[in-house]
């Protein structure tokens, strides 16, 4: 099965997307400071839950950009 096009376009935006500008690193420090008491596991699975529920509202964050995009287009050409 082919991949939309959309898909392919978040996939190019995330190779290239700084992930390591200050307010990401805050964030990390912030969420290390709340779980430095935890035991490492524990830790990681709620950094790692934390971290996908992230990517996943950029991803739709993302393709809901390109579809109003889309759509200004499509309304500004009268198609």
């Amino acid at each position: 099965m082919k991949e939309k096009i959309t898909e392919v376009l978040y996939q190019c935006y995330r190779s290239r997307a700084d992930d390591s500008n200050d307010t990401i690193r805050e964030c990390f420090s912030l969420l290390d400071e709340f779980t430095k008491e935890m035991p490492f596991t524990q830790g990681d699975r709620i950094c790692s839950a934390v971290c996908a529920a992230c990517a996943e509202c950029e991803r739709l964050a993302f393709l809901d950009g390109v579809n109003i995009g889309a759509q200004l287009i499509l309304e500004l050409t009268g198609g």
